[in-house]
């Protein structure tokens, strides 16, 4: 921008026959404020444009975890209570790493528990909690899945926007605290491996 200014001042002096040099300076002197002033203005214009930029992205905030059978605590014949904790930390999410110092802000979208895997099959949760608590404030948002929910690979519980508490749980995330997940429930067997995972997907708007 600032060159093309530039040469079209020096076009403009080269395409006079003769110029006093007393004139010739002074038109030196108005090309040089030229320049700088185009210059100064280009300079604002891009820090305008950099400031506006904003990147919108939508990932999600994992949690794995193993529910199996927890002997110390009792239940009904045939089944079995179990208690599990993960944790999560925004930090750690590599979609969000280019951007963690700009972040301007966090909403939550939904989120849910799914099984990724099973042993043995055909197990049913007959019961099951599943809690998010900041790690610095002790604020805590919790779920509870609907009773008899069958356990195969990729089955899934979800909740959302409506659920009571969803300002608390997005308020959890939006400080960038690292979070404990808790998962407590009662599954129809007296020996299982389930592993399940916890799931906050997320839109953050960022500066890049």
């Amino acid at each position: 921008m600032e060159i093309t200014y530039f040469r079209l001042v020096i076009k403009i002096i080269k395409s006079k026959n003769y110029i006093p040099m007393k004139k010739l300076s002074s038109l030196f002197v108005v090309a040089i404020l030229v320049f700088a002033g185009t210059f100064t203005s280009c300079e604002k214009v891009a820090e305008e444009i950099q400031n506006s930029v904003e990147v919108t992205v939508y990932t999600d905030l994992e949690a794995p975890f193993t529910a199996v059978p927890d002997a110390t605590k009792s239940a009904d014949e045939g089944s079995a209570n179990f208690s599990s904790t993960s944790v999560i930390d925004i930090s750690n999410n590599a979609d969000l790493s280019d951007y963690l110092e700009n972040i301007k802000s966090i909403e939550i979208t939904k989120i849910k528990v799914m099984v990724t895997s099973t042993t043995p099959s055909d197990l049913v949760l007959e019961s099951g909690t599943f809690s998010i608590t900041d790690n610095v404030s002790g604020s805590s948002f919790a779920f509870s899945t609907p009773a008899d929910m069958p356990i195969t690979v990729g089955s899934q519980f979800e909740v959302g926007s409506d659920a009571p508490g969803w300002d608390t749980v997005n308020s959890i995330i939006a400080s960038m605290n690292a979070s404990t997940i808790s998962a407590v429930g009662t599954i129809n067997n007296d020996t299982f491996e389930v592993g399940f995972v916890y799931m906050v997907s997320v839109k953050v708007v960022a500066k890049p």
